[in-house]
């Protein structure tokens, strides 16, 4: 067997899938090179009594089970040692790690010898190398004395081993250390890491963190202990971050503040710098999609969502509005991504190239979103983060498209995250007789016996005990399509019949069950978005207009108030807030926190060109859901801003939102308005509270920002 098969093997058990161009690119040669290396490679299989390659789309990918791996991995150990034919990429990732070492002296002549490559491909492996590096502002440095070193910002340094590991390997089993993870670049991880560091952040994150949120992202948890090895493995070695990291804004909770000093207490970290303690408390916060956003990025998540939701629905011609749960899970994922990009936390999608193939006019049109959007278009969103947003939309899709009969009841045990197991329950929903009861992590397989579910669906090598399972892909492919078809067809003998008209009885204990687990006597969003579910699992539709008013139904005529005048924004904000302090809406104190607000974060309220948005928090004095508006005689700067060429606002919204959702109708409308210049300078010039209606609410002008 030649080299290049076995690295192309190697590459394969290590990846789990990867395209015939990327490996044509990997090892310069040409497709049809590569085709036929995975001719011999099947032979090879044969020979061994294992299933073929799976090559779909360009995609290739190995159709073995835990133990068909161990015994292609035992034949290839006999072979050949590692060192005899490392590949191109393996020598750069060791080369990364070697020159990081700041324990030990290296020089390129000990690499080339221990490669046993010639001078001229050790040469080409160190221009390779610095091309690499440049891409994060970090060089190469060498010296007769010291040897060589990779010199540059800290945060480069840590942003580059993240995206080294997360590109060159398989992160989840690099995470849970994997038996049978083996080779060059996972034995080097492994080495940079040691044998405790990952396995000790995993447990204290289970314990004392992560785990006790119910629906923590499994792909999300794999980056945070990444992130958090690389930052302790750093700091042991006094690489420190070269300045402070200005946040004075920064919040954390009791329960982060102790988690991070048992990590310091844990691996015994002297550190005397406040910006490596903001470091890792906003790395960890960043991937928590259920913290309370800044204020700032409160108004900038829900105008983003609200914008690419509509955007959508106009570049498919497809409802995706009609879907409840879809723009909770986009606003969350868009709270979190403003904040990584804030801090440059990469957040790297294994399945990015699976659902490229598998959804591409979902990722494209998101992707026409990023770049043409008046918000969006000024953050540098990677197309990681556009596939994970492509999750929702495609789950959505399918969701609102459904209207089967179902009858197998089946749990999903899936490792890559709530939001792809549910865009896996919902395909399968839509292809076969099957009831999804539970998609669940693999942390919480625990609860599997307690459900009503004859068959599993699992997409790691898991053991469901009595339970049935198979093994699919997360983003179904067809070969999965075939398989799941011969799965059900072996457990037939479990079908159920599923009468869908609703048991008034049932349903009614069903309400008093979830009104007795929401007893705090507060009409929350976990609460009615639960209550909701259980009405759409009755086949019974809730009207989501008496839960998020339409504006037109929610201004009245007193909320209006046209061509004021006032001296500066302070007075702006004031005088909009009047009529919904005459109402009830809300208290003195939150038209302090919206001045507050201003003050500290700068004019994000100004939310387009002659608009701004007066809001503060739900629980600084918002009593009921308001809204009125303003405009102004003389038009009003509420500070320096380069989002928009002229922020000199002549219409001021003020916001009395309640929850993160019931003001989403409202919140359309103004998004509207935003993308509607010619309306703004109309609505400017009006004196008349009728005509002022006529024209907020006349919706036959065409909406084109992001066309």
């Amino acid at each position: 067997m030649k080299s290049r098969t076995i690295q192309i093997i190697r590459q394969l058990l290590n990846s789990g899938e990867t395209s015939i161009e990327a490996l044509s690119k990997s090892f310069d040669v040409s497709e049809r090179t590569i085709r036929n290396e995975l001719q011999t490679i099947n032979h090879t299989l044969n020979d061994l009594s294992l299933p073929n390659t799976v090559l779909q789309r360009g995609d290739v990918s190995f159709a073995l089970n835990a133990r068909q791996k161990g015994d292609l991995f035992a034949e290839l150990k006999k072979k050949r040692s590692d060192l005899d034919y490392l590949a191109p990429e393996e020598r750069l990732v060791i080369l990364i790690f070697d020159f990081l070492d700041e324990s030990r002296k290296v020089f390129v002549v000990q690499e080339q010898k221990k490669f046993q490559i010639s001078k001229s491909t050790i040469d080409e492996d160190m221009r390779d190398l610095r091309q690499f590096l440049k891409k994060y502002s970090l060089q190469i440095v060498t010296s007769a004395k010291n040897g060589v070193k990779i010199v540059g910002n800290e945060r480069f340094k840590r942003t580059m081993i993240h995206d080294l590991i997360n590109h060159y390997s398989d992160v989840g089993r690099v995470i849970t250390q994997h038996s049978m993870y083996n080779g060059p670049i996972p034995d080097r991880i492994r080495e940079f890491f040691g044998d405790t560091t990952i396995p000790t952040i995993l447990e204290l994150f289970k314990s004392d963190l992560i785990f006790r949120k119910a629906n923590i992202n499994e792909l999300y948890l794999q980056q945070i202990i990444l992130i958090t090895s690389i930052w302790v493995v750093r700091v042991q070695h006094g690489c420190f971050l070269n300045a402070e990291l200005k946040n004075d804004k920064l919040q954390t909770t009791q329960e982060m503040y102790r988690f991070i000093n048992q990590l310091v207490q844990t691996f015994s970290l002297e550190i005397n710098q406040t910006s490596e303690f903001k470091y890792i408390t906003f790395i960890i916060n960043s991937f928590d999609t259920d913290k309370e956003p800044n204020i700032n990025n409160w108004v900038n998540a829900q105008i983003i969502s609200v914008s690419m939701i509509e955007f959508m629905e106009s570049a498919m011609s497809f409802p995706f509005s009609k879907n409840e749960e879809l723009y909770e899970g986009v606003y969350n994922h868009v709270v979190s991504l403003l904040d990584r990009l804030k801090w440059q936390v990469h957040l790297f999608n294994p399945l990015k190239n699976t659902i490229k193939n598998n959804y591409p006019e979902i990722f494209n049109s998101l992707t026409q979103f990023i770049r043409h959007s008046s918000r969006a278009k000024y953050l540098a969103i990677s197309e990681d983060e556009i596939a994970y947003l492509s999750v929702y939309f495609s789950t959505a899709k399918v969701e609102i498209e459904k209207d089967q009969y179902l009858n197998y009841r089946i749990a999903i045990l899936c490792n890559y995250g709530m939001a792809t197991g549910k865009l896996l329950a919902v395909k399968l929903e839509e292809n076969f007789n099957i009831d999804v009861i539970a998609v669940l992590g693999v942390a919480e397989m625990r609860v599997l016996p307690k459900l009503s579910v004859d068959l599993v669906v699992k997409t790691t090598d898991v053991n469901t005990g009595d339970l049935p399972s198979i093994r699919l892909n997360p983003i179904l492919q067809d070969v999965d399509i075939k398989k799941i078809k011969g799965f059900l067809e072996e457990n037939k003998n479990v079908l159920r019949f599923n009468d869908k008209k609703v048991d008034s009885t049932i349903f009614f204990k069903q309400i008093l069950t979830l009104v007795k687990e929401h007893s705090d006597n507060k009409i929350t969003k976990d609460f009615v978005a639960d209550l909701r579910n259980l009405f759409r699992r009755n086949h019974l539709d809730v009207n989501g207009t008496e839960v998020q008013p339409m504006l037109k139904d929610l201004l009245k005529d007193d909320q209006i108030l046209l061509k004021e005048s006032v001296s500066d924004w302070k007075e702006a904000i004031k005088k909009v807030a009047s009529p919904l302090l005459k109402d009830g809406c809300i208290s003195p104190s939150y038209v302090k926190a919206m001045i507050k607000s201003v003050e500290d974060f700068g004019p994000y309220i100004v939310i387009g060109p002659h608009i701004a948005l007066a809001h503060a928090r739900p629980e600084d004095g918002a009593k009921k859901l308001g809204i009125s508006i303003m405009t102004l005689k003389d038009p009003v700067n509420f500070g320096s801003s380069d989002k928009y060429k002229n922020n000199s606002v002549s219409i001021v919204f003020c916001l009395s939102a309640i929850d993160n959702y019931s003001h989403l109708n409202i919140m359309k409308s103004i998004v509207q308005l935003i993308n509607d210049q010619n309306k703004v300078a109309r609505l400017s010039q009006v004196s008349e509270v009728k005509e002022f209606r006529e024209i907020l609410f006349d919706n036959s002008a065409q909406h084109n920002e992001t066309r």
